[in-house]
């Protein structure tokens, strides 16, 4: 049951959800089956681990029924009822929440039936919301939906200047809306082709992008001055930074606007900025090889931590992609103290299976860089599990410890682990794999230079090293063949 659609759902719910979702579930108007109620208090019982050993398909069943045959089919109908219900409960408390959409469905269905003085009570209800909101992920989609309503309520009551004007603004929302979508869906293009071979697209996407005049339209709506038209900039400061990796202007102006507003984004608009900044860093590392970025990136992670940006806003938890690319990144810098007190505060909002194992990688890497070999040994050797975004910086620790304990027969059957590792289905894009078989390159040579000395391959190895920056822990590798010159 733990890997179960509902257990897995219910996992996601906070507490203050579960005892709302406890009386949606209760109501008769929701839900008329005693038995699937009695099914949701069972496995609230186990919520929010869902790890007792007891926590199964026929326990459930019993609770419920008693002593009556296990069948599981009627479980399963049990089960899919619930989840229907907890798509119902999502879908209600997420319109419940978003004031500005039930104003805009209540604002479209009363004007199909002209109840003039209602809607102009209702369209300044609706503009209030809107503004005293921060800026937010659907604000542009909302203003839209505001003008328009504005739009056919001066037309439908003969008022065709102000028609004129709400059909502008209409326009102007409606098209910032776009070029918001536009951008973000080129950026996940983007970052999609990173992985693969680039060929020329032919969808109408791509179509369209070819012979659109970005760069006009972006210098004429910059002469325009319009605040209202901030988010044109944004939009345009995406595609920029997804389309040339040397474009540092773009960087440091939307880093700017950023930094500027940073009090004015709501929780996931502020994500969404702060991501393409990020994106741009890491793809400078990977493919410019760029070390330089490390600080920049750094310092981007500390200020989106303070500012509580890289944590869901829902449920407060932290991707475990990007606690692993902090954790490297301040490793890179040498920040180690910072590392302590950043595993110690932010693991708990990892969402991952087994935290100790997590917790024995973290510490495990750490004690690695401040060449405590003897404690990385003791950290790794603990893990239990294979987080699959850690296996292959694992296997890298693994190598590097075994060298610095002089366990190089060891280090030879990790090598060839890691690489059936990587030759493997990896959910890892080609640049990725490429650095980690570099790396791996280099090692072998340098531990076949430790076993059996030879002045060419390792007056080699150094002049590769030192004309390849981008090579993975390149530092380490350069220092331990200083070690070895005679």
């Amino acid at each position: 049951m733990q890997n179960s659609s509902i257990t897995k759902i219910l996992s996601n719910f906070s507490k203050d959800e579960i005892k709302e979702f406890r009386k949606f579930v209760s109501s008769p108007y929701f839900n008329t089956s005693e038995a699937t109620t009695m099914l949701f208090e069972e496995i609230k019982k186990y919520y929010p681990a869902f790890d007792k050993k007891n926590y199964s398909r026929e326990n459930l069943f019993r609770a419920v029924y008693g002593s009556r045959a296990y069948s599981d089919d009627l479980l399963r109908k049990l089960i899919s009822n619930l989840i229907q219900l907890t798509e119902e409960f999502i879908f209600i408390n997420t319109i419940r929440k978003d004031k500005a959409l039930k104003k805009i469905t209540v604002l479209d269905n009363i004007n199909q039936y002209g109840s003039g003085a209602s809607i102009e009570t209702k369209l300044g209800e609706l503009e209030e919301t809107i503004n005293e909101k921060k800026i937010y992920s659907d604000h542009l989609k909302d203003k839209a939906a505001l003008n328009r309503i504005k739009y056919n309520y001066c037309v439908n009551n003969n008022l065709f200047k102000q028609a004129s004007e709400k059909l502008n603004d209409y326009g102007d929302n409606t098209l910032c809306q776009f070029m918001q979508s536009f951008a973000d869906i080129y950026k996940l293009k983007m970052q999609v082709l990173s992985s693969y071979k680039k060929e020329k697209g032919n969808s109408a996407f791509d179509i369209f992008f070819r012979n659109f005049d970005l760069e006009g339209f972006s210098a004429e709506i910059d002469v325009q001055k319009n605040n209202n038209y901030f988010s044109l900039k944004e939009s345009y400061l995406f595609i920029k930074l997804n389309s040339d990796l040397d474009d540092f202007k773009a960087y440091n102006e939307l880093k700017a606007q950023l930094y500027e507003n940073i009090d004015r984004y709501d929780h996931a608009y502020a994500c969404r900025v702060i991501t393409v900044l990020l994106n741009f860093g890491l793809s400078r590392i990977i493919h410019k090889k760029d070390n330089e970025s490390y600080k920049e990136l750094f310092k981007l992670y500390k200020f989106s931590l303070e500012h509580g940006n890289l944590l869901s806003f829902h449920n407060k938890f932290m991707n475990l992609v990007t606690y692993r690319n902090i954790l490297f990144i301040a490793i890179e810098v040498k920040e180690f103290e910072w590392i302590r007190k950043f595993i110690a505060e932010y693991l708990q909002y990892v969402r991952a299976d087994n935290k100790d194992s997590l917790e024995n990688i973290s510490l495990g890497i750490l004690s690695f860089e401040i060449s405590d070999f003897s404690k990385t040994l003791e950290y790794i050797m603990k893990v239990k599990y294979d987080h699959e975004i850690f296996k292959i910086d694992v296997k890298n620790i693994l190598m590097k410890t075994y060298y610095e304990l002089g366990y190089y027969e060891t280090a030879i059957s990790v090598i060839d682990a890691t690489k059936h590792l990587l030759s493997g289905g990896m959910n890892i894009s080609e640049g990725v794999k490429k650095l980690h078989l570099t790396f791996i390159k280099h090692y072998t040579e340098l531990l076949n230079i430790r076993l059996n000395y030879d002045d060419y391959r390792h007056h080699k190895l150094v002049k590769d090293l030192n004309e390849d920056e981008s090579v993975l822990s390149r530092q380490w590798l350069l220092d331990k063949a200083a070690e070895l010159r005679k």
